[in-house]
């Protein structure tokens, strides 16, 4: 990777945790989780301070040096598991890290006054845990110092973690469930806040080092109180996600999931079930690169098959511009029969640079009959449409005397998919009735 390339995922990792103090054996492949596979982010911010001193074979120019400043580096800083490394060594061999201010040493059990001031670093982590200075110590950094019977006078390590934890909690009582976003931020737990605590991506490491990864480590006292909050320590894998999404579309013909749908079976909605609508919204995310989560060309294809649409939001927003337009046009001439060529930029004044609105009310017709299979129209669209008087039958009534047979057997079950949502429009409590009046209103319309 270029060097521009590898400043960005270093940017990334500052823009989450603050600090650059990387640990030198930290890899990624998006600057934020760890991977085994990515690029060595620690490794070469490590190089990036040894060039500054003219150590090594890279090269600093006075624009790379400014870039790095902007994201917090630190160049005079020996690498945290270095020293931690000397400490870990100094405890091997003497049982305890009760290191004098004044002690320094270059192999971590030796005194040597040319060596780190090892008493001076522990005494500053202890301090950064407090916020009494500049430095910044990580969560797994506390753990590690923890293992190694650090003593942070009078400040529990695990009242960081349980800081956290009622955040976690705050989440699972809104939520009911803790699959939180990893780039979920947030200070009371319910509302995202970009100032606030990366829970997302805490979570994320407690489900790690379950399964021994990473350098979190749990205690069985934390797994009894996340489990408490409804933990899901193994997450749904992607095939079980496309699963529910795919039993969903068989069932209802599309993939408009809502976005706070949660489903056990892609069916029903179940509180407790996989948040499938968020799921979708990731994948789309996924393909615009907007998040951390990856997609490839096998997944795009299996989601294609069941009428992803990708751009889903986008399109919202220009449907809901161009059916303003229609409401206007339906307001000043009393109908919504607009001639196919029509153009409009206000609504009601035909403009030959406008949007062609005759062929746009023209193409939802078609997409209610089925005829354009690879867009649909939701419950909400057919009800705003069905609000400004759309016609959805053709004049001639052919349409609707058609035969059923395998050549449009897949346009039919659209059309009578759409004929039930209109149904269901023009009863405003629908939720109430019993399954015997909906089959009324549907063979009714059928």
């Amino acid at each position: 990777m270029k060097w521009e390339e590898k400043y960005e995922l270093a940017k990334l990792y500052y823009e989450k945790n603050k600090h650059l103090n990387i640990p030198m054996r930290f890899k990624t492949k998006n600057g934020i989780d760890y991977d085994e596979n990515g690029v060595a982010l620690g490794n070469w911010i490590h190089n990036q301070r040894q060039a500054l001193k003219g150590n090594g074979t890279g090269k600093l120019t006075v624009e790379k040096i400014e870039l790095l400043n902007k994201i917090g580096m630190c160049w005079n800083l020996r690498d945290w598991m270095e020293k931690y490394e000397l400490v870990k060594t100094y405890y091997k061999h003497y049982g305890n890290i009760k290191i004098n201010i004044d002690f320094k040493t270059k192999n971590g059990i030796d005194y040597d006054e040319n060596g780190i001031a090892l008493g001076t670093w522990l005494n500053t982590q202890r301090q950064a845990l407090k916020g009494n200075n500049k430095c910044t110590i990580t969560e797994e950094q506390i753990e590690l110092l923890s293992e190694i019977g650090m003593r942070w006078k009078n400040i529990d390590p695990m009242n960081k973690w349980m800081q956290k934890y009622k955040l976690a909690k705050n989440y699972y009582e809104k939520n009911k469930h803790l699959n939180i976003p990893m780039r979920f931020k947030t200070k009371d737990g319910i509302d995202y806040d970009e100032n606030g605590v990366a829970l997302g991506n805490w979570i994320h490491n407690q489900r790690q080092a379950l399964k021994g990864n990473g350098t979190v480590k749990l205690t069985v006292e934390k797994i009894e109180l996340l489990n408490k909050i409804g933990m899901c320590w193994n997450l749904p894998s992607w095939e079980e996600k496309y699963n529910l999404a795919k039993n969903y579309y068989d069932h209802y013909g599309n993939l408009e999931v809502p976005y706070n749908f949660r489903t056990k079976n892609g069916i029903e909605y179940d509180k407790d079930g996989i948040d499938l609508g968020s799921w979708l919204h990731t994948q789309r995310q996924a393909i615009k690169a907007q998040t951390s989560c990856k997609i490839n060309e096998k997944q795009i294809n299996l989601l294609n098959k069941i009428g992803m649409r990708w751009n889903n939001i986008g399109s919202m927003n220009k449907w809901m511009k161009k059916y303003e337009l229609a409401k206007i046009y339906y307001e000043h001439h009393n109908n919504l029969e607009i001639p196919l060529r029509y153009k409009t930029i206000n609504g009601y004044e035909y403009n030959i640079k406008g949007i062609a609105l005759g062929n746009w009310i023209s193409c939802q017709r078609l997409i209610f009959q089925g005829k354009i299979p690879s867009y649909n129209l939701t419950l909400e669209q057919i009800k705003l449409l069905n609000e400004i008087g759309m016609r959805w039958d053709n004049l001639d009534k052919k349409n609707n005397k058609e035969l059923i047979d395998s050549k449009n057997l897949i346009r039919k079950k659209i059309e009578i998919l759409n004929k039930l949502k209109l149904a269901l429009c023009e009863y405003e409590e629908t939720s109430s009735l019993r399954n015997e009046e909906l089959n009324k209103i549907f063979i009714k319309k059928i």
